[in-house]
């Protein structure tokens, strides 16, 4: 339970434009008034460097919470990556700052940018990264990506990509019906899952190697197209 005195210490924290009281409070034992130094727009670099190497995540993750540029600088440097995956969360980032974030090495923070912008420019060229995680999360933006961003997904290497982007319901027919018939399992399954219009589809997937394909597809058609029990 954080004490009254503790609660006052936070409120300062977070509101005080003193250099002198800033530093102060930010040695202060409870995480908490720490954190709302960190995210006082008027806490000097220096000390937001100190803060975001803390041994608290919430008071590193505040630093990148701060709306002052000058602590964008600092998350962007920081040793824990996760300050910058909290940093690509924000809305407000200037250019500058939302393409390092972009080109950032670790792909936990790439995500983060797919996942919490609203830029479809950006979610257009996160869905070519290397890496297969970021393109499995540009795959859950389809309203962010041009129906041949869509197509060029759903031609991944990487079944886990396929298995996203063909969850996004605007993939041609053709394609549908390639993917269906996908080598994977799991791609196979989700094409089935996300057109139960399809009954063609159904028709053939109900004798589909994998049990719990054949029993879905068995499910969504009348029973007069259902083949008989399964031996």
């Amino acid at each position: 339970m954080t004490s009254s005195g503790e609660g006052t210490g936070a409120r300062d924290a977070g509101t005080t434009e003193s250099g002198s009281s800033l530093w102060e409070l930010s040695a202060h034992r409870d995480k908490a008034v720490r954190a709302a130094a960190a995210r006082n727009p008027s806490t000097p670099t220096d000390l937001l460097k100190m803060l975001a190497a803390d041994k608290h995540h919430l008071v590193r993750f505040a630093v990148a919470e701060n709306p002052n540029p000058r602590a964008w600088a600092v998350a962007l440097g920081a040793a824990d990556s996760d300050v910058r995956v909290i940093l690509a969360q924000r809305g407000d980032l200037d250019g500058e700052t939302l393409e390092r974030l972009i080109i950032a090495p670790e792909r936990e923070v790439r995500v983060s940018v797919v996942e919490s912008t609203d830029r479809a420019d950006v979610v257009r060229r996160l869905a070519r990264d290397p890496d297969v995680h970021v393109r499995a999360a540009a795959a859950t933006r389809p309203e962010l990506l041009s129906d041949a961003d869509l197509e060029l997904l759903a031609a991944d290497r990487i079944a886990q990509v396929r298995a996203v982007a063909v969850q996004s319901r605007r993939l041609s027919p053709r394609t549908v019906t390639r993917l269906a018939a996908d080598r994977s399992g799991n791609v196979r399954y989700f094409t089935l899952h996300a057109h139960p219009e399809r009954l063609d589809l159904a028709k053939i997937m109900q004798e589909d190697k994998e049990t719990d394909i054949a029993e879905l597809a068995r499910r969504r058609l009348p029973p007069a197209l259902r083949d008989g029990p399964r031996t």
